[in-house]
């Protein structure tokens, strides 16, 4: 089983959006637990670059790890897969 029991959820409204999701609270093996620190730091990163362009340059930008961007890699890798119609 994977253990997906622990779950923590959060949402909110703004006047420049909407936020919503899940956090995954399950405990991550120690084997693992580099990579995955190493993972949401990068993630965090990311975002921060995305969240203070706008205030740099005045133009918005998709997430990376996003609803939108993740569906638009599901939909290429979908796409990419030999003898499948678009």
């Amino acid at each position: 089983m994977l253990g997906w029991s622990r779950l923590e959820t959060f949402g909110g409204s703004y006047p420049q959006g909407a936020v919503a999701g899940v956090v995954d609270q399950r405990e991550v093996p120690e084997e693992l637990a580099g990579v995955v620190e190493d993972y949401r730091m990068g993630r965090m990163r990311a975002s921060a670059e995305v969240v203070s362009q706008p205030i740099q340059d005045g133009r918005r930008r998709a997430v990376p790890g996003s609803v939108y961007v993740t569906t638009q890699e599901f939909r290429a890798a979908f796409a990419a897969v030999e003898g499948v119609p678009e």
